[in-house]
Parts: C-alpha cells; sequence; structure tokens
C-alpha cells in the first residue's frame, strides 16, 4: 500500500464485524484505526481490469448530470435530475433504449424526480413537487400512482414488497417528524419509523443516504458521521457506527448544529466542520462513501465550503476503514471516478467526457491501448457521460 499516510483517527462501533461478516453485540465501544491516505494507485485499490460503457449520445438526448444508476440484467436506468429532469434508459453496451415517463402535472407525469427504484414490477420514481409515486414498466411505459402524505427524497427497496424512505423534511403533522421510514408498497402505511428531524442536520443537499444490499439497508446520518444498518426484513437495527475524522473532519455537537442558521454560520467561520458523508454503496466485502473533508489549516470565506470529497472504504471483515484523497489511475492513465452505484459486486463511477478529451489530447500520458482509449474516437464535446465498472481488491487491508 502507498505509504503516504497523515494521520489516524477512530472508528467506534456499537457493533463489530466477526470474521463471518455478521455483525456481533459488544458490551463497550471499539476504537478501530482510520487509515488517511493522500494518494492511491488504483492498482493497489482494485484487482479486476478497468471496463467502460459509454452512453449513447447520438439517439438520446444530452446528459447534463447522473445522480444516479441503477441496473437490471440487460439495462440500464440514468437520473439526471436538473438537466434533463428525467430517467434514461440504456442496454447493457451503452445504446440508447428511451425515457422513462415525461415532464408535466398530468397523470403519469412528474414535476421533479427526487429518486427512483427497480422493483419486481419495474422501475418507481418519487416526484417530490406532486409527492406521488408513479410506477412504470421496464420499458418506461405507465402503469400506476400513489399520493403520498409527504416529499420523498430518497428510496430503497425493503424485504417482504416494502419501502425504505427518506424524507428530510420539517412536517408539521406529529406522524410525519421523522426522516427514515419503512413503508408498505404502496407508500401509505407507515410499519416503522426512524430519528426526529433536526434542523441544519437533515438539510445537508447531497444524494446518496441510504444503500441497500444483501438483506439490509445502510443510512448515514448528514454531518455527525453517524451509520446505521437495519434489516430490510423485520426493520430492527443491526449496527451502529460513529466516525470521527479527526482532523480533517472537525468534532462539533449537535446541540450547535441545531440552533438557527446565523449561529451554524458562526461555527463554520470558527473552523468547526464536520464532515459531510453521502454516496453509500456496499457490495460483498465493503461499503463505500464519499466524506467531504476539510485540511486542518485550509481558510475560506465561504462558510458552506465542505472541501474535497475523499474516498471511504470500509472493509467489513477486518473493520478497518480507508480515507483516500486522490486516486491515481495508472492502470491506464485516464481518470478515475468516485462509486455511486454497484452493479454484480463492482462499483460503478460516472467520467466527464470533457475531461477525457483533455486527457486524451497529444503529449498526454494515455495509453493507446488502453480499453478506454479504445472509445476516445467515439467521444466528442457532444457526447454523454462515460460509466467507469471497477471491483475493490479484498488484499487492500493485508497487514
Amino acid at each position: 500500500m502507498n505509504t503516504l499516510l497523515k494521520a489516524t483517527g477512530f472508528l467506534l462501533l456499537a457493533i463489530v464485524f466477526s470474521c463471518s461478516d455478521s455483525p456481533q453485540e459488544s458490551d463497550e465501544n471499539l476504537a478501530i484505526p482510520v487509515t488517511f491516505q493522500r494518494t492511491i494507485n488504483l492498482s493497489e485499490l482494485v484487482d479486476t481490469e478497468l471496463s467502460y460503457i459509454p452512453l449513447q449520445s447520438k439517439e438520446a438526448p444530452l446528459i447534463g448530470e447522473i445522480q444516479k444508476v441503477a441496473f437490471t440484467d440487460s439495462l440500464i436506468y440514468v437520473l439526471d435530475k436538473y438537466h434533463l429532469q428525467t430517467v434514461l434508459i440504456f442496454r447493457g453496451d451503452g445504446s440508447f433504449v428511451g425515457q422513462v415517463g415525461s415532464v408535466g402535472e398530468g397523470v403519469g407525469e412528474y414535476q421533479y424526480i427526487s429518486d427512483f427504484i427497480l422493483t419486481e414490477a419495474g422501475i418507481e420514481i418519487a416526484d417530490s413537487h406532486s409527492q406521488k409515486v408513479i410506477q412504470y414498466s421496464f420499458a418506461g411505459h405507465y402503469d400506476k400512482e400513489w399520493k403520498v402524505p409527504f416529499m420523498i427524497s430518497e428510496m430503497e427497496l425493503a424485504g417482504n414488497n416494502r419501502r425504505w424512505v427518506y424524507s428530510p423534511y420539517d412536517i408539521a403533522d406529529t406522524a410525519y417528524n421523522q426522516v427514515l421510514y419503512l413503508l408498505d408498497s404502496t407508500y401509505t402505511t407507515i410499519e416503522q419509523s426512524y430519528f426526529p428531524y433536526e434542523n441544519v442536520i437533515d438539510d445537508a443537499p447531497f444524494p446518496g443516504y441510504m444503500t441497500s444490499y444483501d438483506g439490509h439497508m445502510t443510512y448515514t446520518k448528514p454531518l455527525l458521521g453517524e451509520y446505521y444498518q437495519f434489516n430490510s426484513s423485520n426493520g430492527q437495527k443491526e449496527f451502529e457506527m460513529k466516525v470521527d475524522f479527526e482532523p480533517y473532519g472537525w468534532p462539533i455537537s449537535r446541540k450547535e448544529l441545531t440552533s438557527e442558521t446565523e449561529a451554524v454560520e458562526e461555527v463554520f467561520r470558527k473552523g468547526n466542520v464536520m464532515t459531510m458523508s453521502h454516496q453509500l454503496t456496499e457490495t460483498e466485502g465493503f461499503i463505500t462513501l464519499w466524506t467531504l473533508m476539510r485540511d486542518p489549516d485550509f481558510v475560506s470565506d465561504d462558510p458552506y465550503d465542505f472541501g474535497d470529497p475523499w474516498l471511504c472504504i470500509y472493509h467489513k471483515k477486518s473493520g478497518k476503514l480507508l480515507a483516500v484523497q486522490n486516486v491515481i489511475n495508472d492502470l491506464d492513465d485516464g481518470l478515475f471516478a468516485l462509486p455511486i452505484a454497484t452493479h454484480r459486486d463492482q462499483l460503478i463511477g460516472v467520467l466527464n467526457v470533457e475531461r477525457l478529451l483533455e486527457q486524451a489530447e497529444p503529449g498526454s500520458s494515455m495509453q493507446s491501448t488502453s480499453s478506454i482509449a479504445q472509445i476516445m474516437d467515439s467521444l466528442t464535446q457532444e457526447s454523454n457521460p462515460v460509466l467507469m465498472r471497477y471491483r475493490l481488491n479484498d488484499g487492500l487491508f493485508d497487514d
């Protein structure tokens, strides 16, 4: 492993994994070291060759930014919630299939897609502006819809045909003053709810606070470095952990963060900035997330400048966590994309085409025989993003 280590923090777990990766209760918190690493080579990080899927742009509309990617055996679903304001469908090779529904105020139409999930019946889209969930076929054709009593920010599929819903909004109705819910398949019956809404803490404007894998759902509490895992069948909490990213994250009390906006900005000016964790993904051996952190000597006039995204990798078997600021793609001298999704135990990132074209200019180090270089001739400034696939190296945490 690259030896450019900066500091060591501690990961505090109320429940830890055994060698069989099953959570076991502990009578007291255990301090597990967090390794901060400025730079790591991609060849150390992954155990497979990189592969790429260029999303077709000849027939497909031009994507602004991708917030979510999901897969079936043969199709890829991509959410662009700000520019196109829709979900696009591609085949596994990146060729364009079509669009899910359309923008509008009528039946089967949506005004603002906050999230979507794939179910056995098709795709379900959450329209937070209209406060409804719309079900479409896998081909994107309208099926039915449900009105919901609150705005949905994120969704995940739960066991027994239920839904996890994240709704970080302050609603006066006492039935909906939590931020995390386990609902029935029609989004109308609350089976369980968790975490009372807290001002500022639950208002963070980033995606990816939930991820589901192998019968459980993992949730991160924005700003606080807290992580919880729930059984998707019975809704019970399986374990929780608290991460202290000091000195790159500054511990701050919950009381300070729940004060009014002016007070919060004053806290930021003092430099007492917590980390912002989001974009959770999970595979068989790892949980990954992005964590926005700042160097201790970083100075900014912007109280909301959270800093740079670090890739944080939690190894389930060893209980170790690695935080990496920069990943150098030494495999094909191309770029590296932080993960936002998974497929068949591979991590999926999104590459910006403009940056790829800059990397491939004459005089660059990109290898002409690499898999990314082989698709460069088909890319232009008007091309859609390229999906990058890789699998983490299980030996990364070997002593």
